[in-house]
């Protein structure tokens, strides 16, 4: 989640994870990520969609990194009834 231009994803090899999916709301940063690592990562999964977006859907996934959203973002605060 954030993906950015794909600082990361250098960490992950191919004969060891059976797919990453990067997700960034940026349309350039997905495209820097692309040229970088799909050769590298052949089950490179780029998404361009807001994380908040209920049209963003993937199957599940035994992690998700996503420190820079929560670094980023600030807090909703929300009121009771």
């Amino acid at each position: 989640m954030g993906c950015a231009g794909g600082n990361g994803l250098e960490q992950f090899e191919s004969t060891c994870v059976q797919r990453v999916v990067a997700v960034d709301i940026n349309p350039k940063y997905i495209a820097v990520s692309r040229i970088r690592y799909a050769n590298r990562l052949a089950n490179l999964d780029l998404r361009c969609a807001d994380v908040e977006s209920p049209g963003l859907q993937f199957e599940p996934v035994e992690l998700i990194y996503a420190a820079l959203i929560f670094e980023y973002t600030s807090r909703r605060r929300t009121t009771g009834p």
